[in-house]
């Protein structure tokens, strides 16, 4: 009942505890401290569209994704600027900050691979 700290097992049965050597009581008092980490991801797509209609003539996304190439999160930037003709996509490690991938080339070059790969 003082909380005075005591060396004794924290499962011994109450019927075999000894009484506290201050206040005399078998009773206890158990503090347990639980910590916790929360890390948020987000990601942010966008399409432009003229009178929101018909096929984006800009695309964009940014933002946290999973690089299952690496099995960890990643920074992720993405445009497609039909306009334009280019295409910009760079991967980038937030623990070192070195880009792992990058690719800036026109958007009319951009065959092969990802989304721009022939479906058979």
């Amino acid at each position: 009942m003082c909380r005075v700290p005591l060396i004794e097992s924290s499962n011994k049965p109450f019927e075999l505890r000894g009484p506290c050597p201050k206040c005399g009581s078998r009773s206890r008092h158990f503090e347990v401290l639980i910590q916790s980490e929360l890390f948020i991801k987000s990601k942010l797509r966008i399409k432009g569209k003229r009178g929101g209609k018909g096929k984006p003539f800009l695309e964009s996304i940014k933002g946290d994704d999973l690089f299952r190439k690496l099995g960890k999160w990643i920074k992720f930037e993405r445009i497609i600027d039909q306009e334009n003709d280019r295409y910009r996509e760079i991967i980038t490690d937030p623990d070192t900050g070195k880009i792992v991938h990058k690719c800036e080339e026109s958007l009319s070059k951009h065959t092969g691979r990802g989304s721009a790969k022939s479906q058979s």
